[in-house]
């Protein structure tokens, strides 16, 4: 039976075990293929594994193969949609310009719109970056601030 732990003090509850999606997609590169490179039927059977087992976290990123990663959830997750929290992550670079990459404002909204327009969503449940702010950036969520780190780290205190 999943375990639920609440997620900061928003009064949400997420599993104790979430799903990563950086394997499913992007087959025939060599840094995807070494990490899954799963293809949509994969990818389907994986999360409709996970979510009939009580898993109601899913991990994804703007830069997992490329953006396919999410497009290949979006397409698995339908109508399972309002059953998931999705956590997405930027930060890491997603385009050869300047602004696609770091914390700015800017590069951070470009980052949820794809996520945003793959999986069949308003919003992402929850954001985080994933590394230190650079000197150029401005922004004041460090990573160990997000609703997501909070739970993990007030989760982890109490098994100590």
């Amino acid at each position: 039976m999943m375990k639920y732990a609440a997620l900061g003090n928003t009064g949400v509850f997420v599993s104790r075990v979430a799903l990563g999606a950086m394997s499913f997609g992007g087959s025939g590169s060599p840094v995807w293929d070494a990490v899954g490179a799963l293809g949509l039927q994969e990818t389907d059977r994986m999360v409709g594994m996970a979510l009939d087992n009580g898993v109601n976290l899913i991990d994804t990123a703007d830069v997992y193969a490329g953006g396919e990663s999410e497009e290949l959830l979006g397409q698995v997750l339908g109508r399972r949609r309002r059953e998931v929290l999705l956590a997405t992550k930027m930060t890491a670079r997603s385009g050869p310009g300047p602004n696609d990459v770091g914390q700015s404002r800017l590069h951070i909204m470009r980052s949820l719109e794809p996520c945003a327009g793959s999986v069949p969503t308003t919003s992402t449940s929850t954001r985080s970056t994933t590394s230190t702010p650079s000197p150029r950036s401005r922004s004041r969520w460090p990573p160990w601030t997000t609703p997501y780190a909070r739970a993990r780290s007030a989760t982890s205190a109490r098994r100590t």
